[in-house]
Protein backbone atom coordinates (compact mmCIF):
# COMPACT_ATOMS: atom_id res chain seq x y z
CA UNK A 1 0.00 0.00 0.00
CA UNK A 2 2.62 2.59 0.70
CA UNK A 3 4.00 3.17 -2.75
CA UNK A 4 0.31 3.86 -4.62
CA UNK A 5 -0.95 6.30 -1.74
CA UNK A 6 1.72 9.29 -2.73
CA UNK A 7 0.87 11.72 -4.88
CA UNK A 8 3.07 13.40 -7.35
CA UNK A 9 3.93 15.71 -4.86
CA UNK A 10 4.80 12.96 -2.19
CA UNK A 11 1.78 13.66 -0.28
CA UNK A 12 -0.88 11.42 1.03
CA UNK A 13 -4.47 12.46 1.46
CA UNK A 14 -6.70 11.33 4.50
CA UNK A 15 -10.19 11.58 5.13
CA UNK A 16 -11.55 11.28 8.61
CA UNK A 17 -14.07 11.23 11.17
CA UNK A 18 -15.27 10.49 14.48
CA UNK A 19 -19.00 9.86 15.76
CA UNK A 20 -20.40 9.02 18.78
CA UNK A 21 -24.00 7.27 19.94
CA UNK A 22 -25.41 7.79 23.13
CA UNK A 23 -27.67 4.71 22.64
CA UNK A 24 -24.86 2.21 22.14
CA UNK A 25 -22.88 4.26 24.38
CA UNK A 26 -19.45 3.53 21.98
CA UNK A 27 -17.51 6.27 20.09
CA UNK A 28 -16.34 5.18 16.12
CA UNK A 29 -13.43 6.42 14.32
CA UNK A 30 -13.17 6.18 10.57
CA UNK A 31 -10.34 6.96 7.99
CA UNK A 32 -9.82 6.48 4.61
CA UNK A 33 -6.79 6.84 2.80
CA UNK A 34 -7.13 7.92 -1.04
CA UNK A 35 -4.98 5.61 -2.93
CA UNK A 36 -4.11 6.46 -6.29
CA UNK A 37 -3.55 2.16 -7.60
CA UNK A 38 -6.12 0.28 -8.82
CA UNK A 39 -8.51 0.73 -5.29
CA UNK A 40 -9.16 3.99 -5.01
CA UNK A 41 -9.71 3.98 -1.41
CA UNK A 42 -8.88 2.44 1.47
CA UNK A 43 -11.37 2.78 4.06
CA UNK A 44 -11.48 1.53 7.97
CA UNK A 45 -13.09 1.76 10.84
CA UNK A 46 -12.16 0.90 14.96
CA UNK A 47 -14.89 1.80 18.06
CA UNK A 48 -14.39 1.92 21.78
CA UNK A 49 -16.82 2.37 24.55
CA UNK A 50 -17.50 5.24 26.12
CA UNK A 51 -17.84 6.13 29.52
CA UNK A 52 -21.31 7.73 30.57
CA UNK A 53 -19.63 10.55 32.41
CA UNK A 54 -16.70 11.74 29.76
CA UNK A 55 -17.10 15.00 28.89
CA UNK A 56 -17.67 16.06 24.49
CA UNK A 57 -17.36 12.03 23.85
CA UNK A 58 -18.19 13.24 19.73
CA UNK A 59 -14.77 15.50 20.11
CA UNK A 60 -12.92 12.64 21.45
CA UNK A 61 -14.05 10.46 18.20
CA UNK A 62 -12.80 12.82 16.30
CA UNK A 63 -9.55 13.12 17.26
CA UNK A 64 -9.20 9.71 17.47
CA UNK A 65 -10.10 9.30 14.49
CA UNK A 66 -7.00 11.67 13.07
CA UNK A 67 -4.89 9.64 15.69
CA UNK A 68 -4.99 6.29 14.22
CA UNK A 69 -5.64 6.90 11.00
CA UNK A 70 -1.90 8.87 10.94
CA UNK A 71 -0.96 5.70 12.72
CA UNK A 72 -1.03 3.29 9.87
CA UNK A 73 1.21 5.49 7.53
CA UNK A 74 4.76 5.02 7.34
CA UNK A 75 6.78 7.45 9.32
CA UNK A 76 8.03 10.43 8.35
CA UNK A 77 5.15 10.82 6.05
CA UNK A 78 4.05 13.78 4.06
CA UNK A 79 0.18 13.85 5.11
CA UNK A 80 -2.46 16.46 4.09
CA UNK A 81 -5.41 15.89 6.84
CA UNK A 82 -8.71 16.37 5.86
CA UNK A 83 -11.61 16.85 8.44
CA UNK A 84 -14.95 18.45 8.84
CA UNK A 85 -14.09 19.06 12.61
CA UNK A 86 -13.25 22.80 13.45
CA UNK A 87 -11.27 22.04 16.08
CA UNK A 88 -9.13 18.74 14.99
CA UNK A 89 -8.21 21.36 11.79
CA UNK A 90 -7.17 23.90 14.20
CA UNK A 91 -4.96 21.32 16.27
CA UNK A 92 -3.48 20.02 13.39
CA UNK A 93 -2.66 23.33 11.73
CA UNK A 94 -1.02 24.99 14.39
CA UNK A 95 2.51 25.51 15.28
CA UNK A 96 4.42 23.10 17.82
CA UNK A 97 4.34 25.60 20.43
CA UNK A 98 0.75 26.31 19.59
CA UNK A 99 0.17 22.44 20.73
CA UNK A 100 2.07 22.39 23.65
CA UNK A 101 0.18 25.93 25.13
CA UNK A 102 -3.11 23.74 24.52
CA UNK A 103 -1.97 20.36 26.20
CA UNK A 104 -0.73 22.52 28.62
CA UNK A 105 -4.35 24.45 29.85
CA UNK A 106 -6.03 21.83 28.59
CA UNK A 107 -8.25 19.68 31.91
CA UNK A 108 -7.14 15.95 32.11
CA UNK A 109 -9.77 13.92 30.70
CA UNK A 110 -10.33 11.39 26.88
CA UNK A 111 -10.23 14.28 24.68
CA UNK A 112 -6.72 15.67 26.11
CA UNK A 113 -5.75 11.85 26.04
CA UNK A 114 -6.52 11.87 22.50
CA UNK A 115 -4.40 15.33 21.76
CA UNK A 116 -1.76 14.29 23.50
CA UNK A 117 -1.82 11.31 20.81
CA UNK A 118 -2.57 13.47 18.26
CA UNK A 119 0.34 15.35 19.40
CA UNK A 120 3.19 12.16 18.73
CA UNK A 121 1.49 11.39 15.36
CA UNK A 122 2.35 14.80 14.44
CA UNK A 123 5.74 14.65 15.22
CA UNK A 124 5.84 10.97 13.75
CA UNK A 125 5.55 12.38 10.29
CA UNK A 126 7.70 14.61 8.19
CA UNK A 127 5.23 17.20 7.23
CA UNK A 128 0.94 17.22 8.40
CA UNK A 129 -1.10 19.35 6.78
CA UNK A 130 -4.76 20.05 7.70
CA UNK A 131 -7.76 20.92 4.96
CA UNK A 132 -11.32 21.87 7.09
CA UNK A 133 -13.89 20.33 4.83
CA UNK A 134 -17.36 22.37 4.42
CA UNK A 135 -20.26 20.21 3.52
CA UNK A 136 -22.59 23.07 2.39
CA UNK A 137 -19.44 23.91 0.27
CA UNK A 138 -17.09 20.90 -0.42
CA UNK A 139 -14.19 21.86 -3.26
CA UNK A 140 -14.74 19.04 -5.16
CA UNK A 141 -16.87 15.95 -5.56
CA UNK A 142 -14.16 13.90 -4.80
CA UNK A 143 -13.71 15.75 -1.15
CA UNK A 144 -17.54 14.73 -0.79
CA UNK A 145 -17.57 11.12 -1.85
CA UNK A 146 -14.23 10.51 0.18
CA UNK A 147 -16.10 12.20 3.37
CA UNK A 148 -19.10 10.49 3.13
CA UNK A 149 -17.39 7.43 3.11
CA UNK A 150 -15.46 8.25 6.28
CA UNK A 151 -18.63 9.54 7.72
CA UNK A 152 -20.62 6.11 7.02
CA UNK A 153 -17.35 3.98 8.61
CA UNK A 154 -17.01 6.20 11.94
CA UNK A 155 -21.34 5.66 12.09
CA UNK A 156 -20.60 2.28 11.13
CA UNK A 157 -18.22 1.77 14.39
CA UNK A 158 -20.37 3.70 17.40
CA UNK A 159 -23.66 2.19 15.69
CA UNK A 160 -25.30 5.43 15.07
CA UNK A 161 -28.20 5.54 12.65
CA UNK A 162 -27.17 8.41 10.76
CA UNK A 163 -25.68 6.53 7.28
CA UNK A 164 -25.12 9.06 4.46
CA UNK A 165 -25.78 8.58 0.68
CA UNK A 166 -22.85 8.93 -1.57
CA UNK A 167 -23.36 11.52 -3.63
CA UNK A 168 -23.81 11.45 -7.48
CA UNK A 169 -21.88 13.62 -9.83
CA UNK A 170 -23.41 15.23 -13.03
CA UNK A 171 -21.53 16.64 -15.93
CA UNK A 172 -17.58 16.94 -15.64
CA UNK A 173 -15.40 18.83 -12.79
CA UNK A 174 -11.99 19.74 -12.87
CA UNK A 175 -9.34 17.22 -10.90
CA UNK A 176 -9.01 18.48 -7.57
CA UNK A 177 -6.20 20.12 -6.83
CA UNK A 178 -4.64 19.82 -2.92
CA UNK A 179 -3.84 23.71 -3.20
CA UNK A 180 -6.73 25.29 -4.68
CA UNK A 181 -10.34 24.70 -3.56
CA UNK A 182 -11.42 26.97 -6.58
CA UNK A 183 -11.54 23.69 -8.87
CA UNK A 184 -15.20 22.44 -8.78
CA UNK A 185 -17.48 20.21 -10.31
CA UNK A 186 -20.41 21.63 -11.91
CA UNK A 187 -23.27 19.91 -10.79
CA UNK A 188 -23.05 17.88 -7.83
CA UNK A 189 -26.44 15.91 -7.10
CA UNK A 190 -26.19 14.69 -3.40
CA UNK A 191 -29.28 12.91 -3.21
CA UNK A 192 -32.18 12.38 -0.89
CA UNK A 193 -31.58 13.30 2.90
CA UNK A 194 -31.70 9.57 4.47
CA UNK A 195 -33.87 8.35 7.20
CA UNK A 196 -32.59 8.74 10.24
CA UNK A 197 -35.19 7.17 12.99
CA UNK A 198 -33.73 9.87 15.59
CA UNK A 199 -30.60 12.05 15.34
CA UNK A 200 -27.88 12.26 18.19
CA UNK A 201 -28.90 14.78 20.74
CA UNK A 202 -24.88 15.62 21.94
CA UNK A 203 -25.35 19.24 21.23
CA UNK A 204 -23.07 21.31 20.04
CA UNK A 205 -19.32 20.35 19.97
CA UNK A 206 -17.10 22.70 22.48
CA UNK A 207 -14.19 25.01 20.83
CA UNK A 208 -11.32 24.32 22.84
CA UNK A 209 -9.36 26.85 21.31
Amino acid sequence: MAQDIVDHDGYISVYTDGSFSKETGRAGFGWVIQSLGEDDHYVSSQSEEINELVNSPSLYAEFMAAVLAMERLPEKSKVVLHTDEENVHLFFSTTKQGRDNILQEFPKSKVKEALVKAHQGIDRHLVVESVHVNHNRPSSYEEMRMMTMTHNAAASGSGANSFKKMPKMIGTYAPHNRHDSSDALSVIDFGEEPEISERLKTGPMPVIF
